[in-house]
């Protein structure tokens, strides 16, 4: 399956501003572990993109050592 294109553009800025530049000092240790998750949400509509968000957290809340 082919990664999304706005989260390689994501991934990519990341890597070359926010570790280049050393906005979080985090970064880079999670970047190297890739336990960064994105995640691209398809949907338009309020309900439907809150609803997304929260089962977002609720598995950030499960999986611990997944990075946002």
């Amino acid at each position: 399956m082919e990664q999304h294109e706005c989260l390689t553009h994501t991934e990519n800025w990341v890597k070359d501003v926010i570790m280049k530049y050393n906005i979080c000092p985090f970064a880079r240790r999670e970047v190297e572990r890739a336990s960064i998750r994105y995640v691209a949400i398809e949907e338009t509509k309020t309900k439907s993109v809150l609803k997304a968000l929260i089962e977002e957290c609720q598995y950030l809340d499960n999986h611990p050592e997944t990075e946002t």
